[in-house]
């Protein structure tokens, strides 16, 4: 028995998983502090999976204007003016904001021309869109709406998420998995 308990003292770090070195543990931490995507980290852990490799778990408070940011970047504006169906936009500019339609037509045209989707008018449109779509006895626009918007946050933050993910591994090549959960401060009733 007692040899035993010797061969668990003297090999517990075996046993139990260590944690990655501190120099390793702060280069990770560093990048991800100062990356822009990063508003706050939240119960950041290391532990040995293998020889010279590692897991690191952290969750992340994200900043939500910058995730949108670096979508809108990585998708392009003409795509997300393409995503914008015209003819919605005309029927609110025209019926909704009353606003002549030769003008709805030609801020259209300029919007899209020179890539610039969220100037003006069409933040004007989108606000009014959610807000009519909210007043709606049916919920069938609003739910369209919404989710379309769902979706681009998911997929924007999912983009984020992979692209933290890899240049973790890139920095510290011994981290072969890494696990990035968004933070809920909200504890969520069971």
């Amino acid at each position: 028995m007692q040899v035993a308990i010797f061969l668990i003292q003297r090999n517990r770090h075996a046993l139990i998983g260590r944690a990655i070195d501190e120099h390793d543990m702060q280069k990770v931490l560093h990048f991800l502090k100062n990356d822009p995507v990063v508003d706050a980290l939240y119960d950041c852990k290391s532990e040995v999976i293998g020889p010279g490799f590692f897991r690191f778990k952290a969750e992340i408070d994200f900043n939500g204007v910058v995730v949108v940011q670096n979508y809108l970047n990585r998708t392009g504006r003409e795509e997300w003016a393409r995503q914008v169906n015209i003819s919605v936009f005309l029927f609110f500019c025209f019926n909704v904001l009353s606003t002549p339609l030769h003008f709805c037509l030609v801020h259209a045209l300029f919007v899209i021309k020179n890539q610039h989707p969220t100037l003006s008018i069409f933040g004007l449109v989108l606000k009014t869109m959610f807000r009519e779509s909210a007043k709606e006895k049916d919920d069938s626009a609003l739910l369209k709406i919404m989710s379309n918007y769902g979706e681009e946050v998911v997929t924007a933050l999912g983009s984020e998420v992979d692209r933290l993910e890899k240049e973790i591994q890139e920095l510290v090549p011994g981290i072969r998995h890494v696990d990035i959960e968004a933070h809920n401060p909200i504890d969520l009733p069971s």
